[in-house]
């Protein structure tokens, strides 16, 4: 029972670690063809402020709202990764990691339409 246990949580864990993964990838792919081959690299350091296209595409925050859309956006991914983590039930992990993409896609969508904004100005 414990090794089935510590198993499913090594799955969640993993899980959730490729979401994010994925979507860091997706923003420093997308975001490549704003930046000189390498230039891409420093938004690397800016990990930090991931949240806040998905603060931009849910709530309309403008990039002035910075620090209050990064508390925003780190607090709910926060609570979604702490639900699915604790989810004693298969299905809701999987309802909270659907969430926890989704949010994550939306971020990613966020964050490219801000680039692409602030290149243009």
């Amino acid at each position: 029972m414990s090794e089935q246990f510590h198993s499913l949580n090594r799955e969640k864990r993993n899980l959730i670690l490729f979401a994010w993964g994925l979507a860091f990838l997706a923003v420093l792919v997308l975001e490549s063809c704003f930046f000189k081959s390498g230039d891409v690299l420093m938004l690397v350091p800016c990990f930090w402020m991931f949240p806040i296209g998905l603060v931009i595409e849910l709530c309309g925050f403008e990039i002035g709202d910075t620090w209050l859309g990064l508390a925003i956006g780190w607090l709910g991914y926060i609570a979604v990764v702490l639900a699915a983590l604790s989810s004693k039930r298969r299905l809701v992990y999987y309802i909270f990691y659907a969430i926890l993409f989704s949010m994550l896609i939306l971020n990613v969508i966020g964050c490219h339409r801000d680039l692409v904004e602030f290149s243009k100005s």
